[in-house]
């Protein structure tokens, strides 16, 4: 039996979590003897043949470090990196190379990609690391892949998409989140809240969108007073996020930095037929043709897209199964599955 090293070094608590499980669960037919390297957290929560876990840490560095000294004792002929930055793993990697002469190393890339392309300077380590060692690096996004290919890194980088999380079927308890029956209900959560708080409500009046309710999740307040903007200041359990998506019309992605990153929360709302309200860029553009919301390219058209549904007071039950179901395909777990074996197989 094959030995396969999977590592997460940057996830704190669940984060990540869907992710990893349904990687692992991925890898599970190519019957490799895995061992899972992770935070506490999501080794009590995810399954492999072994488990290691490392000390938890408020600061990435530090638990870069203390998962790679992990690495150093469990490392195999295959090595994957679910989530690592883009500085202290990859010098760890190339300070200790001659220990990983015989491993083939794939990383994959989530956030990476953004200040990889802004900054040369920054695709140093992986560049070096790319020279003494074999290293893959599996892009998730079409946009991903194209930047990835053009910053230099042609033979190393590969396409597999995104999946989406539908396979999971978990099963929601009840919420005690409040809908408005008679409104279009807005839900902005995660990295999309702050956003949207620190640098798209500035530019809008809500108080234009009488027919419109907005919850925003977010740490970060406002002394923005509108009768339809809801704070939830508390972190969402996944049950109350997972109901929040059940539930609500629409979720709203500001268009800030998204260009080369996946948005596991678009793929959240696939899974649970929520209607988006997002860019025309990025992982986004992949389900234009899908028509499971409304598409923007700047603060004009979302104002556009806001009263469009605002005027006619759309629901999500106005964009038809159908579309999710054929957004869903595009992204299956059994798509993911099978491009995971195809590529594991040939390395």
């Amino acid at each position: 039996m094959s030995k396969h090293t999977v590592i997460d070094f940057l996830s704190r608590n669940e984060s990540h979590l869907n992710f990893n499980l349904t990687f692992l669960k991925g890898l599970e037919s190519l019957n490799y003897d895995v061992c899972l390297i992770s935070n506490q957290t999501q080794i009590q929560r995810l399954e492999a043949t072994n488990k290691v876990s490392f000390k938890d840490s408020p600061k990435w560095a530090k638990r870069s470090f203390n998962g790679f000294l992990k690495l150093l004792k469990h490392r195999t002929s295959r090595i994957t990196i679910l989530a690592a930055d883009n500085y202290v793993v990859p010098i760890l990697l190339f300070l200790f190379f001659p220990l990983f002469k015989k491993s083939k190393i794939t990383f994959i890339l989530h956030n990476n990609i953004g200040p990889l392309s802004i900054n040369p300077k920054k695709r140093i380590p992986l560049k070096l690391v790319s020279k003494v060692l074999s290293i893959k690096l599996i892009c998730l996004t079409q946009d991903g892949l194209q930047e990835v290919q053009k910053i230099g890194f042609e033979k190393q980088a590969v396409l597999i998409p995104h999946f989406n999380f539908s396979h999971l079927n978990k099963i929601v308890p009840d919420t005690s989140l409040k809908l408005k029956d008679n409104k279009s209900n807005i839900l902005l959560i995660g990295r999309q809240a702050n956003l949207f708080i620190s640098k798209t409500l500035p530019q809008l009046n809500l108080n234009e969108y009488p027919n419109l309710h907005f919850t925003v999740c977010s740490t970060i307040t406002t002394s923005s007073k509108y009768d339809n903007l809801e704070l939830i200041t508390d972190r969402l359990n996944e049950n109350e996020f997972d109901k929040h998506l059940e539930l609500t019309d629409f979720a709203l992605f500001p268009n800030y930095n998204i260009r080369f990153r996946a948005s596991g929360i678009l793929l959240d709302c696939i899974s649970k037929n929520c209607a988006i309200i997002a860019p025309r860029e990025g992982h986004f553009k992949e389900y234009i043709d899908n028509s499971i919301g409304e598409f923007y390219n700047d603060i004009n058209e979302l104002k556009t897209a806001l009263n469009k549904i605002n005027k006619s007071q759309i629901k999500r039950s106005n964009y038809p199964a159908n579309n999710f179901k054929k957004a869903l395909d595009k992204s299956s777990f059994e798509s993911f599955k099978q491009k995971i074996n195809d590529y594991y197989s040939t390395i």
